[in-house]
């Protein structure tokens, strides 16, 4: 007799085995009897194939689903930018952002109430400000007194009707202003504009634009005077644009200032609606040129600094958090002009993340101002620039985000009673602007909500979530089944 393979030979089966064993054959000998073919069967194993099989696709599932669910949730101190959090401001490398401000993570409020509760108060508060006859309007509120003295200036007027453009198209206060530019203050026939410097011009020019060319409720000639004002005002702000950078530079000076270039870019994304004021294709250029600076400017700093060379090679080391913040809402707008180029893409991104990275504090508060070289922020907290942050998430959609920061302005800006809002820490000081500026953004939160509360959906998504963990678990059942299939159909072979 040979000798034993390997070290323990075969191992005998038990005696159950062996009668199910010499059972199996004896079907088989009947099957082959009756011409059909014989029964395939082997010895059982301590532990079949199949079971580890199954065992490590549970594994693997269940992985999967609890993988998902960590990363998918979506806590306030997670940015949602696939970023490493630290717990100070970061200072900017010349090719990326690397780490993130560390912000509370406290349950969000329930925003939803909260701003149904507060739109009708900064509504009854805007209505104090603004006569019903629209003749009157008081910018500032000092320690809860209206001064009704102090009336609006031009300047705050451009800005007010920019606002109020933005809402809802025949909404209310979309209403009101263009009630204000081609009504009430006859904004569309002051030739002694032409007068003023070039910013000036620009912003009145602005207000001119913001509303669509096909809702101007001015009769023909009161029409055809409008469009030259508005090309006489174009024609002297293109005298200060540079046709080698794209940039605006009003003075001529060597330095320009990242505020000129908001406005040209927010007057650019309205010319296609103008397209009896503006030439399509020299804005389509100028904007395409803007653009290409703008990503020079930011290829090294990722956010806009305060003012740059005019030839490019240096930049301040000083940042707003509103410029950022403007900038991109000008860049949104500018696909209107020029469809969803990858330029506007990247660049929205950019000053996204700089922002965010940078200006985000603890409290979900966003810092005015950020000086490179100390890697300091500004400890001053001003009211606009927590909105233009709201409304820059909100765009994003980023729901959370918009969210906390709506808590944050509550908390530190509103009053006791949320009818009015102060502009800084101080509560000295309420202003009009601000007010409409706010409401702005509660409308707009509220749309956002809109989506991710309706019966089909189960949760709000959003531009850069991943799937969840309701998908993982979809798979594992998906794939426990076809495990489950091909068993049985193996089994059905067989017999």
């Amino acid at each position: 007799m040979s000798d034993i393979r390997g070290k323990k030979g075969f191992e005998a089966p038990s005696h159950e085995d062996l009668d199910e064993y010499l059972a199996q054959s004896r079907k088989s000998i009947s099957q082959m009897k009756d011409g059909k073919p014989p029964i395939i069967f082997k010895p059982k194993r301590t532990l079949p194939l199949r079971i580890i099989a199954v065992i490590i696709i549970l594994v693997v599932s269940t992985s999967l689903v609890l993988g998902g669910s960590i990363i998918n949730f979506d806590s306030p101190s997670n940015n949602n930018n696939n970023e490493t959090t630290t717990t100070t401001p970061m200072t900017t490398t010349t090719t990326e952002i690397s780490t993130t401000t560390q912000v509370v993570t406290t349950l969000p409020l329930d925003t939803e109430t909260y701003l149904t509760d507060s739109i009708p108060k900064v509504e009854s508060l805007i209505n104090t400000l603004i006569a019903s006859n629209r003749s009157l309007i008081n910018p500032v509120i000092v320690n809860g007194t209206i001064n009704r003295s102090q009336t609006i200036t031009n300047l705050e007027l451009f800005e007010l009707v920019w606002i109020l453009s933005q809402f809802e198209e025949n909404s209310e206060w979309w209403d009101l202003g263009r009630e204000i530019v081609f009504n009430t203050y006859n904004l569309w026939n002051k030739s002694s504009f032409l007068s003023e410097d070039l910013v000036f011009q620009i912003l009145a020019l602005r207000s001119l634009v913001a509303y669509p060319s096909s809702n101007i409720p001015l009769q023909a000639h009161s029409l055809q005077v409008y469009r030259n004002f508005s090309k006489q005002l174009w024609e002297n702000v293109s005298s200060g644009y540079n046709n080698e950078t794209g940039t605006f530079n009003p003075f001529n000076d060597s330095q320009l200032l990242t505020e000129h270039q908001i406005l040209f870019c927010q007057v650019l994304g309205k010319t296609i609606e103008h397209p009896i004021i503006f030439m399509f294709n020299s804005t389509t250029e100028q904007a395409t040129l803007l653009l290409e600076t703008l990503e020079t400017l930011t290829d090294s700093t990722i956010g806009l600094p305060h003012k740059f060379e005019a030839n490019l090679t240096s930049s301040s080391d000083l940042f707003y958090s509103h410029h950022q913040s403007n900038m991109f809402l000008a860049l949104n707008n500018l696909e209107s002009l020029l469809g969803s180029v990858q330029e506007i893409s990247m660049l929205t991104n950019r000053l996204y993340n700089y922002i965010t990275d940078v200006f985000l504090q603890q409290d979900w508060s966003v810092a005015f101002s950020y000086n490179e070289t100390a890697s300091d922020l500004s400890s001053i907290l001003i009211l606009n620039d927590q909105l233009l942050y709201i409304r820059t998430n909100i765009l994003k959609q980023k729901r959370n985000f918009a969210d906390y920061t709506l808590g944050m302005v509550r908390s530190n800006f509103a009053t006791a009673n949320s009818r009015y809002y102060t502009s800084s820490e101080d509560y000295e000081n309420q202003f009009l602007i601000d007010h409409i500026h706010l409401l702005l953004s509660f409308e707009e939160f509220l749309k956002l909500e809109k989506p991710s509360t309706t019966t089909d959906e189960t949760a709000t998504t959003t531009d850069d979530e991943g799937p969840g963990a309701a998908s993982y678990a979809g798979e594992f059942i998906s794939i426990l089944a076809l495990l489950v299939y091909i068993f049985y159909r193996r089994r059905k072979m067989k017999q």
